[in-house]
């Protein structure tokens, strides 16, 4: 077993009188079949699959939170100093109801550790149809079982689709879920986690990160994301915090829309 660790986590949780199949049980499948295709793989890093309780509400950021319970207990048994971050995953089954976005997928955090950020970025090329779409950590984003190691300002990615029209309703069932969708997430997480361990693997002779080169993911490469998202040109100068709050909210609605809906709310407040 590697001294370095990379956690993958989720919580099984969900609201009373819901099924709860986006939210969160496609997370926790997508988690089980990253380790089944692993499963035959000789890794040199160790992964630690954290399955969280009591991430909704009333436990959401209290004490009893299973992700929060989780950060503290396991520092008896894991060293933190050898954490190279968390993938955590909520939310991820469903299409964002955007047209041409409907395969988007969000990954928050890729500013807090250039391995993990870069990992997302080589294994995209793994992906045909998923359409990624890295971000920042901001308060804005401390939605689920991410937060504790946000907070912690430990390395983490947030992978997320969104609020979808069907949450914490009882219509969050089987059948709406994009299974195709799903499926090349798992792919996408299998592959940033081969790169990431091929960082620390002696026998691959490929490495991430090339020596003394440490990219960083900065303001100015979230807004060539959301504006590869948007289909605009973005710089750094722009209000990115803002942007960032007002797509969330239009996502978050659940009734299909264009880009050009999102662009006019946009200019209307003068954030393009």
């Amino acid at each position: 077993m590697g001294e370095k660790w990379l956690l993958l986590g989720a919580h099984y949780d969900h609201v009373q009188g819901c099924p709860g199949a986006n939210d969160n049980a496609a997370s926790i499948g997508i988690l089980m079949s990253v380790l089944d295709l692993l499963k035959t793989t000789k890794l040199t890093i160790t992964i630690v699959l954290a399955i969280f309780d009591m991430e909704e509400p009333r436990y959401f950021m209290t004490n009893s939170m299973g992700s929060i319970q989780f950060y503290h207990q396991s520092q008896k048994i894991l060293n933190y100093n050898h954490f190279l971050g968390a993938f955590i995953l909520d939310l991820c089954g469903h299409n964002v109801p955007v047209k041409n976005r409907e395969n988007a997928l969000f990954v928050i955090g890729a500013n807090t550790s250039p391995i993990l950020s870069k990992s997302i970025e080589f294994a995209q090329g793994n992906v045909k149809d998923l359409q990624v779409y890295r971000l920042r950590n901001r308060e804005l984003f401390h939605l689920s079982d991410n937060c504790i190691f946000d907070k912690r300002k430990l390395p983490n990615l947030f992978f997320t689709c969104g609020h979808d029209a069907y949450l914490h309703t009882p219509e969050d069932t089987f059948e709406k879920l994009n299974l195709n969708k799903i499926s090349e997430i798992v792919f996408l997480i299998k592959h940033s986690v081969l790169k990431i361990n091929s960082q620390f693997d002696d026998r691959s002779g490929q490495l991430l990160l090339p020596s003394g080169d440490v990219p960083l993911f900065n303001r100015k490469s979230e807004a060539a994301e959301l504006g590869r998202f948007l289909k605009v040109e973005l710089d750094s100068h722009h209000n990115l915090d803002r942007i960032c709050q007002v797509l969330m909210r239009e996502i978050s609605k659940g009734q299909m829309m264009n880009l050009e809906k999102i662009r006019l709310t946009l200019k209307a407040i003068k954030l393009l």
